[in-house]
C-alpha cells in the first residue's frame, strides 16, 4: 500500500515537471521568437534606411505588441481540464485570429523591406552592395540580386559609389558640362578664392575643365577641382600648343614652296618640252632638213619675198638665184631653198624679219646655216619718152642679214634701175646691178 502510494506521487510528481518544464520552454520559445524578430526587423530597417536606431526600435516595439499577442495564443496549450464547450471554442477563435495576424505580419515584412529598399544601394551598417545594374538602351536598371537582364540578357554587376553618384547628378540634371576654352576661364571664385572649375586630365597631358564636380561623362574619372599649380601647368600647354602650331603651319608653309617648287619644276620642263614638240614640228614643217651646216666653209640661206604680197614671185626667186650663183664659191655657199614654200605661205617670213632674231637661236638654225639673208623687194615698172618703147625697172631691196648663232644683225638698202625692150629684160638688169653691190656687202660683212 505504501509503496503504491508512493509510486503514484512520484509519478504524479514526475508528470507536474513535465508540464511546468513545457510551460516554461513554450514561454522561452515565444520569448526567443519575439527578440529574434524584433532584433532581425530592427537591425533590416535601420541598415535599410539609416534612420536613428531609438526612433526604430520604438516604433518596432510599438507595432510588435500585435505581433506578441498573436504568438502567444498561436503557441498557447489549451488544458482540457475543467474547461467548459465555450471557453474551449474561444480559445481556438484566438488561436486562428493569432495564425492569421501573425502570416499578416510576415507578408507586411516584406512588402515593407521591399518599398525601403528602392532607393538604397549600399548597407547603412558596412556598406555592403544591396544592388545590382546593367547599362541597357534604356539606361540603367536596377536589380535587387545577381544575376542577368531579363530583357537584354546583360549579366548584372554590382553598383559602386562612383556609378551612383553619377547617376544620382544625371537625374537631377547636375551633370558636369565641359567648358569652352576658346574663351577666358574663371577658375577661382574672386572673393574667396574658392575653385569654379573641374578638370581631367587625359594620357596625352590635354586637359579638360567642367563647371561642377563629378564624374568625366567618357572615361568615368572623378573630376578633381583646379589649383593654382593645375591653372599653371595648363598655361604651359595652352603655350606650348601655340608653339607646335606655329612650327606646323611653318611647316606645311615649307611643304607647300617644296610642291609649288617642285610644280614649277614639272611645268617647266612640261613647256619645255612643249616648245621643243613645237620647235620640233616648226622645223619639220619649214625647214629642209637636207641642208646641213658644212663647218669648212661659210653658209647662207638666201629668202625674199614681193614687198606687196610678202610671197615668193618669180622675179624673187630670180634675185635669189642670181645671189646665190654670184657669190657661192669654194669658201662661201649660198642656199635658197631652206625654208620650204609653205613657210611664205603660212606666213612665217615676215614674223621672222620684223621679229625678234633670238626667235632663230631657239629654231637651232646655225646647224643648217651660218647666217641668213632676208630681203622685202619692190619693183617699179614705167616708160620714159627719151627711150621710146623700152621698159625701165626701179628695184628696190630692204635686205637683213642674221648671224643665226647669236641673232646679231645688219640691215641695208638697195635701189637701182634697169632697162630692157620688157619688163623681164629691165627688172634682170637692175638685179644684175644690185647683186654687185650685195655682193660686196655680203663679203665685207661675214
Amino acid at each position: 500500500m505504501k509503496r503504491g502510494i508512493k509510486v503514484g506521487l512520484t509519478f504524479i510528481g514526475i508528470f507536474g515537471f513535465a508540464i511546468i518544464s513545457i510551460i516554461l520552454l513554450i514561454q522561452i520559445f515565444q520569448f526567443i521568437i519575439v527578440k529574434k524578430v524584433y532584433t532581425y526587423v530592427v537591425q533590416n530597417i535601420i541598415n535599410l534606411t539609416g534612420m536613428s536606431p531609438w526612433l526604430v526600435k520604438g516604433v518596432v516595439i510599438l507595432l510588435l505588441i500585435p505581433f506578441v499577442w498573436a504568438l502567444l495564443e498561436a503557441t498557447k496549450v489549451l488544458p482540457r481540464i475543467k474547461r467548459s464547450l465555450l471557453l474551449r471554442k474561444k480559445a481556438r477563435t484566438f488561436r486562428k485570429t493569432g495564425f492569421i495576424i501573425i502570416i499578416f505580419y510576415i507578408i507586411s515584412f516584406f512588402f515593407l523591406m521591399f518599398f525601403l529598399s528602392r532607393g538604397t544601394y549600399f548597407g547603412y551598417n558596412e556598406g555592403e552592395v544591396m544592388k545590382y545594374y546593367a547599362v541597357t538602351p534604356e539606361g540603367i536598371r536596377f536589380f535587387d540580386s545577381p544575376g542577368f537582364d531579363p530583357k537584354y540578357g546583360t549579366e548584372l554587376e554590382p553598383v559602386t559609389p562612383k556609378l551612383i553618384e553619377q547617376y544620382e547628378r544625371t537625374k537631377r540634371g547636375l551633370k558636369p558640362m565641359k567648358i569652352n576654352t576658346s574663351g577666358e576661364i574663371e577658375f577661382f571664385n574672386s572673393i574667396t578664392g574658392e575653385p569654379k572649375v573641374w578638370y581631367f586630365l587625359d594620357s596625352d597631358n590635354n586637359f579638360e575643365f567642367f563647371d561642377r564636380q563629378g564624374f568625366h561623362p567618357v572615361y568615368w574619372e572623378k573630376l578633381r577641382p583646379v589649383t593654382p599649380d593645375v591653372v599653371s601647368k595648363y598655361k604651359r600647354r595652352l603655350k606650348d600648343i601655340e608653339e607646335e602650331e606655329v612650327k606646323k603651319k611653318l611647316r606645311a608653309a615649307e611643304e607647300n614652296r617644296l610642291r609649288q617648287e617642285e610644280f614649277e619644276r614639272e611645268e617647266k620642263k612640261r613647256r619645255g618640252q612643249e616648245i621643243l614638240d613645237e620647235k620640233k614640228a616648226y622645223i619639220e614643217n619649214y625647214i629642209n632638213p637636207i641642208i646641213s651646216n658644212d663647218p669648212s666653209r661659210i653658209e647662207i640661206a638666201v629668202l625674199i619675198a614681193e614687198k606687196e604680197t610678202m610671197s615668193l614671185s618669180r622675179s624673187s626667186m630670180l634675185l635669189g638665184n642670181t645671189m646665190r650663183d654670184r657669190v657661192t664659191d669654194e669658201n662661201t655657199r649660198i642656199v635658197s631653198d631652206l625654208f620650204k614654200d609653205r613657210f611664205i605661205e603660212d606666213g612665217n617670213f615676215e614674223d621672222l624679219y620684223r621679229g625678234d632674231p633670238q626667235d632663230l637661236i631657239e629654231l637651232n638654225l646655225n646647224d643648217h646655216v651660218d647666217y641668213i639673208v632676208l630681203g622685202i623687194k619692190k619693183s617699179e615698172f614705167f616708160q620714159e619718152e627719151r627711150l621710146g618703147e623700152l621698159i625701165s625697172c626701179n628695184l628696190y631691196l630692204n635686205l637683213k642679214i642674221i648671224f643665226s648663232k647669236t641673232g646679231e644683225t645688219i640691215s641695208n638698202s638697195y635701189n637701182e634701175r634697169g632697162v630692157g625692150i620688157d619688163i623681164d629684160k629691165a627688172e634682170q638688169q637692175a638685179v644684175d646691178r644690185i647683186i654687185k653691190k650685195i655682193e660686196s656687202f655680203i663679203l665685207n660683212k661675214i
